[in-house]
Parts: structure tokens; sequence; C-alpha cells
């Protein structure tokens, strides 16, 4: 795993760009890629990053509403076409925000079936 490879935890982003680069270097070099079970792992940590920035987001959002900023100046903000689409995604990211984080396991080996098995063979 790429903690181990490291010696300490790495931050999201670097743990998934870490993943991507192993998958293309590996490829390239014509070597087994690294393990399902990481590579599973990196896109569960690029699910919680997901959240993490919708989160922000939201709060961000309330924040520059409460300062007095409206939709439109947000959607410019934000690179969207209009106040009202600002609105929409705002409503749309708020129930994620709002939700209760829940421990993520990953799958097992058995729930990978042989996938884990295929991933260290090159073609």
């Amino acid at each position: 795993m790429l903690w181990q490879e490291h010696g300490r935890p790495l931050p999201d982003v670097d743990a998934i760009a870490k993943s991507i680069d192993a998958v293309r270097s590996a490829r390239d070099a014509g070597e087994a890629t690294p393990p399902a079970m990481d590579l599973a792992a990196a896109l569960v940590v690029l699910r919680a990053a997901r959240l993490d920035m919708d989160r922000l987001e939201v709060a961000l959002v309330e924040a520059v509403r409460d300062a007095g900023l409206d939709w439109e100046t947000i959607a410019a903000g934000l690179d969207l076409s209009d106040g009202d689409a600002a609105r929409r995604r705002y409503e749309t990211l708020r129930p994620r925000a709002e939700a209760p984080i829940d421990y993520v396991a990953l799958p097992t080996s058995a729930e990978w079936g042989r996938a884990g098995d295929a991933d260290d063979q090159v073609s």
C-alpha cells in the first residue's frame, strides 16, 4: 500500500495521484499494476475527498450568502451559467453536507472475487 511505501499516510490528493502514477508506470514498464485492493482504496479516498469538497462548497456558499452576495455573483465565482444554476447546485449539494459520515469498509478479497489475481497479470 502507498502509505506503507512512504512510511506515513499521504494527503488524499497525493494518494490518488500516486495511484494513477503507479498504474501508468507499471503499464509503461510492462509490469504488474498495483493490487486491485490498493486501487479500490484510492477510489474510496477520491469519494471521501469529493464529499469534503462538497461540504466546503456548501459552507462557503452559506457564508458568502450571509455576507450579502447574490446568486448571480456566486454563479460567476463558480463558473456557472447564472444565479439559478448556482442555487440549484447548492440545493443539490446541501443534503450531502448534512449527511452523517459513515465508516466506509473496503471490499474484501472474496467480495472482489479474483479481480486481484487478474490485476496482477500483465497483458
